[in-house]
């Protein structure tokens, strides 16, 4: 094991602990519990993130009844020259 050749001065070791001293923690308050929490951490009160977009839009769609076809202008039309002649 090897031996210092030389004492460390107090402004040496003191200058080397510069960064072990302890930080002020960062807290935020909770918009739904109101407690104070870690930033960026999740809470089991928080509400989970929502789901992109295009998934949503893709689970609305596939609830959705499905649509009758449209019918052709052509339909339209003779359906509505049939009703007026009813008249």
């Amino acid at each position: 094991m090897s031996v210092p050749a030389f004492k460390n001065s107090r402004s040496k070791v003191r200058r080397r602990r510069s960064h072990h001293a302890l930080k002020p923690v960062q807290l935020v308050k909770d918009k739904v519990t109101g407690e104070y929490v870690l930033p960026h951490h999740a809470t089991e009160a928080a509400p989970v993130s929502p789901a992109p977009k295009k998934a949503v839009k893709k689970a609305v769609k596939a609830e959705k009844a499905p649509k009758a076809p449209k019918a052709k202008a052509k339909e339209v039309k003779e359906a509505k020259k049939v009703e007026e002649e009813k008249k």
